[in-house]
């Protein structure tokens, strides 16, 4: 095979997705492009493009370095790192294909400086990999480099920047949830989301599949029997009709309606034209995880939006709702009882004399009376 010239290495453009190694120069070190793209960046000025293409260059004029591969995490912040495209280079640090990483600096590797400090002072040198940042001019190979003050300094800053700029975020989005705009990414199914006036706006097809839903449920027919008919229908699932309508994507088939999806739909005060916003939180400068939050602490602004839905009817619903789920959960506390009481004390040790399969271990006291109240085994085949 003949050996791979720098000249056809692949342009910035062709972000390489395989692990597969070119043929490399033994003299020099197994190089490989890291690049990172928060949504808190200004993408004019840090694109993905803009990142590899520098770093690029860098490596075709060292003499030391052949370029391997380039791993890119596109919208992932930088104060952890659990990003995929960190996940899959160190897997492939660590199976010895890559010996040198190269950013565009050492922000684009972490803005966390202790778990940036970990990597760059204990783990790459115990695993031999080499550490360049370009616009920062750090090697780690140079001593000067890793015992200067300014590398600590310099992850310090990098994290204190994201916090500030992850509590800027935070509070901005505050502000809309409290004024009612819609902060998330896409309208419920039945709407589609104005970019202009961040608003909701009735989808008239997936409208009439919502209201259909509801007086389905108002006429008292079960959630799961809905779920049947609106698949019977070949009506696309609010999936699919998110890839059509936010995607652009062609739907050739319909799924299956689930009872999850039925019911998401039912409990959606959307429908009624409020906004609800603070469902759930996450403050990434203060190292909290997104978490949901309790229905007392949500933000409700009323009639922001057409409504698909009459408030009263909404309401009704609400408490056909509320009554099935106590009926439910009565039953559920009693099957846990039963459950206790008549436990399957002979679990995975008996099995069916003619077929060799395990048999299954069946309740009946359900509704009989003490004395035929019994426990038996069977075979489903």
């Amino acid at each position: 095979m003949a050996r791979k010239s720098r000249k056809n290495l692949p342009q910035p453009e062709q972000t390489a997705v395989s692990v597969l190694l070119p043929e490399l120069d033994e003299a020099r070190m197994p190089a490989a492009i890291y690049g990172r793209l928060s949504v808190e960046d200004d993408e004019k000025k840090e694109s993905m493009e803009t990142q590899i293409a520098l770093v690029q260059d860098y490596i075709n004029r060292s003499s030391e370095l052949n370029y391997v591969d380039t791993y890119f995490d596109n919208g992932f912040t930088g104060t952890n790192f659990k990003r995929p495209a960190f996940t899959r280079l160190m897997n492939d640090v660590r199976q010895k294909k890559i010996k040198c990483i190269v950013v565009k600096d050492l922000s684009r590797f972490g803005r966390n400086y202790l778990e940036a400090g970990y990597y760059i002072e204990t783990v790459f040198p115990f695993l031999g990999v080499r550490l360049i940042a370009v616009t920062d001019n750090f090697d780690s190979t140079r001593k000067e480099d890793m015992e200067s003050l300014a590398l600590p300094i310099r992850n310090m800053v990098n994290a204190m920047y994201a916090k500030d700029i992850s509590k800027k975020i935070w509070t901005s989005l505050q502000r809309k949830k409290e004024a009612g705009y819609a902060v998330g990414n896409d309208a419920p199914y039945g709407y589609i989301r104005n970019p202009m006036t961040k608003r909701n706006e009735i989808d008239p097809e997936a409208a009439f599949y919502v209201q259909l839903i509801f007086q389905w449920e108002l006429m008292g027919v079960p959630i799961f029997e809905i779920a049947r008919r609106m698949t019977l229908l070949q009506v696309p699932t609010p999936r699919e009709w998110h890839r059509k309508m936010v995607e652009g994507k062609e739907v050739l088939t319909c799924k299956k309606w689930g009872v999850t999806t039925i019911r998401h739909i039912l409990e959606n005060q959307t429908y009624v034209g409020d906004t609800i916003n603070n469902k759930s939180t996450q403050k990434l400068f203060a190292g909290q995880d997104r978490h949901d939050l309790p229905k007392e602490q949500w933000y409700v602004a009323k009639n922001t939006h057409p409504a698909i839905i009459a408030r009263d009817d909404f309401e009704k619903v609400q408490k056909i709702l509320n009554k099935n789920r106590a009926v439910f959960q009565t039953v559920r506390a009693k099957s846990e009882q039963i459950r206790a009481e008549y436990q399957n004390d002979l679990a995975g040790m008996v099995f069916c004399a003619d077929c060799g399969r395990p048999m299954e271990f069946e309740r009946l006291p359900h509704g009989a009376e003490e004395s035929k109240k019994v426990c038996y085994y069977i075979c489903k085949a």
